[in-house]
């Protein structure tokens, strides 16, 4: 080990001098005891030196040595002080940059224009908005981590998940969320007919992106996340879950919003997984129902979402 040590170090002393181009200056500072390790390779040098016909050199800091061959490279044009004038710079250098054109920010299947709740669904006020939006976020968090824990841990796992300032451990108003989130989620995890939306092998939250056409020309890129995805050789499936209180008797009265975004999912998907079969459904959880959407329905809505957005862009307010 130690001869293996001591060849290392010499490997490493023979690059660091064979570095240098004209002056090589090797100097080191001694422990206050002498260490015949440390000093190996400052001994090294010397020794070296000697060889090759050093002579004495009188440094500041005590005697050294000095090998010096003669062969020094020509004056340069500094040392002789015959460096070139300096040249204006040219025109464009002394203009700003121009400002690098930024792309268009990526569309989100949500944010595709259109309603996303039946008539009469109404949320009044911003304290309820906020409410109704936290529930939503509640139920979708619920369904992504409890698939495949145990019954009997759910509200453990919720009450912590949920904990809060405003609803800390152990308080009614914590007890209060959980008992509201399990009572719309435990009817779907339990449904036997759900049971493949949630079994292993199935993503939670699986991120989707793709470029898409535009009508009349180019592409946006369309960022989003579904909710659940399922997928095989043959078939890819998207579901997406919504707490929504009045759910739609048909997939034709779904509100147009929802349809946009499930179309671009299948968009997506279609250009993620070419020559699988893509569907999309809706999965809406205070009823416990999930409703497959028919695909030429969804596209049809995706691209009315898309042509006003291509609408914004040619006026210049798009994203």
């Amino acid at each position: 080990m130690r001869n293996a040590l001591r060849a290392e170090r010499q490997r490493l002393l023979y690059v660091a001098m064979t570095r240098a181009e004209n002056w090589l200056v090797v100097c080191g500072a001694a422990p206050g005891r002498e260490n015949a390790e440390a000093l190996g390779w400052h001994r090294c040098v010397a020794d070296g030196m000697q060889a090759a016909g050093a002579v004495r050199l009188d440094a500041p800091t005590g005697p050294g040595l000095r090998v010096d061959n003669g062969h020094w490279p020509g004056a340069t044009p500094k040392e002789t002080g015959g460096a070139p004038a300096p040249t204006g710079l040219p025109g464009w250098a002394r203009q700003p940059a121009p400002a690098a054109p930024r792309p268009p920010a990526p569309l989100s299947p949500s944010g595709l224009g259109g309603t996303k709740a039946l008539p009469g669904e109404t949320v009044d006020g911003a304290r309820e908005t906020t409410a109704a939006l936290a529930h939503g976020t509640r139920v979708h968090r619920a369904l992504e981590v409890l698939p495949g824990q145990p019954a009997g841990a759910r509200a453990d796992i919720l009450a912590r998940l949920f904990a809060a300032p405003a609803t800390p451990p152990g308080s009614a108003a914590l007890a209060a969320l959980v008992s509201e989130v399990l009572a719309e989620v435990v009817p779907v995890l339990d449904a036997p007919g759900f049971a493949h939306l949630f079994a292993p092998g199935t993503l939670a939250e699986a991120p989707l992106s793709a470029r898409l056409a535009m009508p009349g020309g180019g592409t946006r890129v369309v960022q989003g996340t579904a909710d659940r995805l399922l997928m095989d050789r043959e078939r890819v499936l998207a579901v997406d879950f919504k707490t929504n209180a009045l759910i739609p008797g048909a997939p034709e009265d779904v509100p147009e919003g929802l349809l946009r975004q499930m179309g671009a999912y299948a968009a997506a998907l279609d250009l993620i997984f070419p020559g699988r079969r893509i569907e999309v459904a809706l999965l809406w959880t205070r009823a416990a129902r999930v409703m497959p959407l028919p695909h030429d329905l969804v596209m049809e809505a995706l691209e009315r979402g898309l042509a006003e957005v291509a609408l914004l862009d040619r006026a210049g307010g798009g994203a």
